[in-house]
Parts: C-alpha cells; structure tokens; sequence
C-alpha cells in the first residue's frame, strides 16, 4: 500500500498578522502517537508564549487520526488543521499551528480561516513524498543461508538494517515492504526448509 507523507519537518508563518494574531505552522513525519505528541511538546518549548498548540496527526500503519483544539473554541482549529491533512492525504505526519494571540477575539469563523490558513501554507511548503507501509522483522537462520538471505531481500524491494553472526546461527533485521512480508517469508522457510526463525523488530 503507497501514501504519502512528507520528506522533513519545516515551519511556515502565517503573513500578515491576524488582528495582532500570529499563527505559526509546523508539520513533521512521525510513525507513532508518541512521535506525535513528541512534537507537539517541542513546539511548547520552542514558543512558550503562545496561548494555544493546536494540532492534528494521521497515522498509517495504526490507521489512526486525532486532532486538538488546545483550549480554542470546539472544532475551530483541530479539525481545520486535520482537513488540511486529509485533503492532501498526508499520512504519518504531524502538523501543529502555534497561535500567539495579538488582543483581539477572531470569532470561530475567524479562527477555523486562520488555523486552516497556516496548515495549508506549511502543508504548500513541505515536500510531499510516495511511500509504502513496510514492517521491520528480524529473521534467524543456519549461518550458511545468511548471505543468500542478505542477498535475496532486494528483490523483495527491502533492506538489511543489521546483521548479527552467532555460533551457528545468524540474525537478519530487515525492513520490507508489507505487501511483499509474506512473499519473503515463504522465499526464507523454503530456502532453509523450515528453519528460519521469525520475529518482529
């Protein structure tokens, strides 16, 4: 399965200001609600005066999307945000606008204009990229199938991310494309007859 997600993180602020408003966007590639909630933090650190974080994220593999007002009025900052994702459909990402606020009430119209606003701007800056859901797994087998493993996981559109020798035995980490993960595994239990040892990493 192909999404898109983007290629780094980037920042873009809203210009002008909206009635003394600034609304600064942040969008970042994330795999996990943790790595969302990771950058939501950094993005508290980074403008501490700001009144509100409000964020929105898409996860693929999890196949989960959240979004926050953080503390604006319901549904005039989250969802607009998340809109924005979704109608780019950006995944494993997450986008964060940052409101210092500038004295003046915007009113929800105002609002859901100025958060969608910002993503959208960030979202136009960022380079957009295809990728594919991929697992990464780690495979034992007999030492003398190692390299033929290591060797046979490109036509599997995969990669070897380490690769460890015991005794009499060697440990395969590998990160392959999910609709490929069957297909490898097959290739490995009959290359081995049925020795090879599988595990998530």
């Amino acid at each position: 399965m192909h999404f898109s997600t983007i290629a780094k993180a980037i920042e873009a602020e809203l210009l002008p200001k909206i009635k003394g408003s600034r609304f600064i966007g942040f969008i970042a590639p994330v795999t996990s609600r943790q790595d969302a909630l990771s950058v939501v933090s950094q993005r508290r650190a980074m403008y501490p005066q700001a009144n509100h974080h409000c964020f929105a994220y898409s996860l693929a593999v999890a196949n989960e999307s959240y979004c926050s007002d953080d503390g604006e009025p319901h549904s005039t900052a989250g969802r607009p945000i998340q809109q924005v994702l979704s109608q780019h459909r950006v995944q494993d990402a997450c986008l964060v606008v940052s409101r210092i606020f500038g004295g003046t009430k915007l009113g929800t119209g105002g609002l859901v204009r100025a958060y969608a606003g910002a993503a959208e701007l960030v979202m136009s800056e960022a380079t957009i990229v295809e990728t594919q859901l991929s697992t990464s797994r780690t495979v034992q087998v007999p030492i003398r199938y190692a390299e033929m493993v290591k060797k046979s996981i490109v036509n599997f559109d995969g990669r070897v991310t380490s690769l460890d020798f015991g005794v009499d035995s060697a440990a395969l980490t590998v990160q392959i494309p999910l609709v490929h993960s069957t297909a490898f595994h097959t290739y490995v239990n009959e290359l081995t007859g049925g020795r090879a040892a599988f595990s998530s990493s």
